[in-house]
């Protein structure tokens, strides 16, 4: 920080994108390195300070004394900056090796590429913070790719560096090993205001011992959480004025398809005779291919923008035109203001716009770390951050894709649900110290006196738990109710059972003759002589009562627990649950218990219902949590009459969770979950035989208030009518 002003260096600075967002929220740049020329002119056009530094070079050539002389002087300082006086180095190392539009390479060592040389620049420097971008693909690249037909039996097994996830260890590693403690997080842009989907790796590295996490998002992608809901392709470009727009045209073969699309659609939507004359090769090629021959939607967000709107696999195509997005339109998406300019050709500046961090985006993380340096409150996506997390605790904030759990929502939801419920602490307690938490390891590894008084990085304390929640903490703990050898998903599945079932079992255990209050007709007209004969039925109607009120909840829960791409539907849609794929894709579910739970009426709005989505480009469902497609019912018998390919848009038992889950032994597991949960909270007794104890200790109350035999059963009656 120099007279109070942050500084930040740009390195690998592109169209100047990121650096515009870290830039509007209260950062000075005052070096940049580029080795694209047209990408150097862009930045110049709109930042002219930067003339002497925003000239091609390769960042190989650069040393980090140049940097902080190219400060100095853009400062008038009269000397070079020092290292430590820089607050912020940004940066995003060409990530083609790790993108999953294109082909990996055999070898992808990220300590042999230029992201070595983003390392050196920032342990010469020094600053406060570095802020790294890259692809999504980064998760799960190796740092040596096998070929799968080299791979399984007969063939040795893979070795460290050709496991998914190798790469991203390795960039771990080398961050730390320079002296910083690194928070990388996967992030979605369109949670932070930018109108696109668009999934990216964010490495917050601090020279200091604190983790910083991510600023809490402003968005929603169903408008939930008490913040927006995602903006559209609409709201991005409206009131644009864009008089002549300029884009590389359609040739008249792609237009001859594309006009046949309506907004919304892509190559799926063609006629079927066209699709392998359209699709060429790629028609027999794996892969959703959603791209092609792409119309954008008015009311989603847009599709991550790449570095050509045009190209076949990355179909751009306006909603109602008949071309790609134009430029400026592209930037909209991108959230660059207005009156940046761009260099170069129509090709040059789609690349330019495609490779760029969105700015609002930016402006978010940079935002974040200005407040910090500043030492203002911070809004997060997490609590503060206890200091005795160590480096190693993060790495699973990213899924690595090796079967082990990622530290996500689900895994804090999972873990404040079963203090809240299972534990007996306050909902906000619950969630504050689930928060403290990586993963379940981290929670059931963790001391109770590192537990009893949390304090933030500052030393404040934060949370602090009495003796008496310390000593039913650390029971739970050693319960063995949570497990590090299942996954959160499963984990959380327990969870929700063990509370179901407790829930059944406290509500039987409290039962006593004044909440029966047994009905003196329903006494006379069943015949029921005896006080046993009373009090058993009207304990079984009491105890199937509350289930069958606490089981379509139940139910909810284990179908939005069974995966993290499913959630709930939003109420004014009508449907209950969304499940929303890699590529975007959603795929819209009614859920009803079994398959004999439609009449006529309830069929044929369904069935229009699902029409609806699929016009939209969706897919729907009808989702029934049990039973067999060859099962005979009136229900199944309506649907094969009414719903068109009521096959293809029904799931069936089985078929419903596991395309849930997408494992087709979920339904295996989740019964396996259920029982051992049971378990834990039964034990050796059912539910059946914890009933029949209520009613015997409720007969005898009877019996002690009433008498025995008929005569008891009549004074009953002649007591409350």
């Amino acid at each position: 920080m120099i007279n109070n002003q942050l500084i930040s260096i740009a390195l690998f600075a592109g169209a100047f994108g990121l650096d515009l967002g870290i830039e509007e929220a209260g950062f000075y740049t005052v070096s940049v390195v580029e080795i694209d020329a047209d990408a150097t002119k862009t930045i110049v056009l709109n930042r002219p300070y930067l003339s002497e530094s925003a000239v091609p070079r390769d960042i190989r050539q650069v040393s980090a004394q140049i940097l902080l002389e190219e400060g100095g002087r853009v400062l008038k300082l009269g000397r070079p900056l020092l290292p430590g006086e820089v607050d912020l180095i940004t940066g995003g190392p060409p990530c083609q090796p790790f993108s999953t539009a294109g082909k990996r390479g055999s070898v992808i060592d990220p300590r042999g590429s230029l992201f070595m040389d983003f390392i050196r620049i920032v342990q010469e420097i020094q600053p406060r913070f570095f802020l790294m971008e890259n692809v999504k693909g980064l998760l799960s690249s190796p740092i040596r790719h096998r070929p799968h037909n080299k791979r399984g039996a007969g063939y040795p097994p893979l070795e460290a560096d050709e496991m998914e996830g190798a790469a991203l260890q390795a960039v771990l590693t080398e961050m730390k090993a320079i002296g910083y403690k690194v928070a990388p997080s996967l992030v979605e842009a369109a949670d932070y205001g930018v109108p696109q989907t668009r999934a990216r790796v964010i490495f917050i590295g601090s020279q200091k011992s604190e983790i910083i996490s991510l600023p809490k998002p402003t968005h929603d992608r169903n408008g939930l959480k008490g913040v927006p809901i995602w903006l559209t392709l609409r709201d991005a470009l409206v009131n644009l004025s864009d008089p002549k727009p300029e884009y590389v045209p359609y040739s008249k073969q792609r237009l001859k398809y594309i006009s046949l699309l309506k907004e919304g659609q892509n190559w799926k939507h063609l006629p079927d005779e066209l699709k392998p004359e359209a699709m060429g090769g790629a028609y027999k090629s794996g892969g959703g291919k959603v791209g092609f021959y792409r119309r954008l939607s008015w009311d989603k967000p847009s599709p991550t923008v790449t570095a050509s709107p045009h190209q076949k696999a990355t179909d751009m195509c306006h909603p109602v035109e008949l071309r790609p997005l134009s430029i400026r339109e592209y930037a909209r998406i991108q959230t660059f203001p207005d009156n940046w300019v761009f260099y170069g050709s129509v090709a040059s500046r789609y690349k330019q716009i495609g490779n760029s961090v969105p700015v609002k985006l930016a402006y978010a993380i940079g935002k974040h770390l200005y407040k910090l340096i500043k030492d203002e409150k911070l809004q997060s996506t997490n609590y503060e951050q206890i200091s005795f997390f160590e480096f190693e605790q993060f790495k699973n904030l990213i899924e690595l894709k090796q079967g082990k759990d990622k530290v996500s929502e689900q895994f804090h939801e999972m873990l404040a649900y079963a203090l809240k419920n299972e534990v007996d602490f306050t909902p906000k307690k619950a969630r504050s110290l689930a928060s403290y938490f990586a993963d379940i390891t981290d929670f059931l590894e963790a001391k109770e006196e590192n537990i009893k008084n949390l304090k933030s990085i500052s030393g404040k304390n934060v949370l602090k738990l009495t003796d008496e929640e310390i000593i039913k903490l650390s029971l739970y703990k050693k319960s063995g109710f949570l497990s590090a050898e299942l996954t959160v998903a499963e984990n959380y599945l327990a969870v929700i059972s063990r509370v179901f079932t407790q829930k059944q079992l406290d509500m039987v255990r409290s039962l006593s003759l004044k909440h029966l209050n047994p009905n003196p007709f329903l006494i006379r007209a069943l015949n029921l002589d005896t006080p046993d004969e009373v009090v058993r039925l009207n304990v079984y109607m009491a105890a199937t009562r509350s289930i069958v009120t606490s089981m379509g909840f139940f139910i909810e829960d284990l179908l939005v627990t069974s995966s993290d791409t499913v959630e709930k539907a939003p109420k004014k849609s009508g449907w209950d649950l969304v499940k929303t794929s890699g590529d975007g894709e959603k795929s819209w579910l009614q859920i009803k218990s079994g398959p004999n739970n439609m009449d006529k009426d309830q069929v044929v709005y369904w069935a229009e219902k699902i029409q609806d989505k699929v016009k939209e480009g969706d897919k729907a469902y009808i989702g029934f949590t049990y039973g067999k497609r060859t099962t005979r019912t009136v229900t199944i018998g309506l649907l094969k009459q009414i719903l068109p390919d009521w096959e293809m848009q029904t799931l069936i038992g089985k078929e419903l969770w596991n395309f849930l889950s997408e494992d087709p032994d979920y339904s295996s597991k989740l019964f396996e979950v259920l029982r051992k949960s049971a378990h834990q909270v039964l034990h050796q007794n059912s539910l059946s035989e914890e009933i029949d104890s209520c009613a015997t200790r409720v007969t005898d109350e009877f019996i002690q208030e009433f008498g025995d035999g008929v005569q008891g059963v009549s004074n009953y009656i002649n007591s409350i009518f």
